[in-house]
């Protein structure tokens, strides 16, 4: 299987292994942002513009951030954890045995 291109340079896009989950560099990187923040968690803003700021700025938009973490909780869906809005703050949550 050939690696996915990215759409705006056309190199190899290569995944990244989070929770056991195959993520890309860009939802990786997401990921470890709200999970080095904590309890506390990483407001929305300060994620969006740490996440992109090597992207063109027509190419982002504040629901960029909320697209990506809907992605990559159902990448991660098996592992227990989720990421999780509320009130402005991403936080890495572990979800509830049922």
């Amino acid at each position: 299987m050939k690696p996915e291109r990215c759409p705006c340079c056309q190199q190899p896009m290569h995944h990244e292994l989070r929770l056991g989950a195959q993520l890309t560099p860009l939802k990786a990187r997401i990921f470890d942002l709200v999970k080095r923040s904590g309890i506390d968690g990483i407001e929305h803003r300060e994620l969006f513009n740490m996440a992109f700021s090597n992207t063109p700025p027509k190419r982002r938009t504040q629901k960029t951030v909320k697209s990506h973490v809907w992605q990559i909780n159902d990448a991660i869906s098996d592992s227990g954890f989720r990421i999780c809005g509320h009130g402005g703050f991403y936080r890495l949550i572990r979800e509830a045995a049922e």
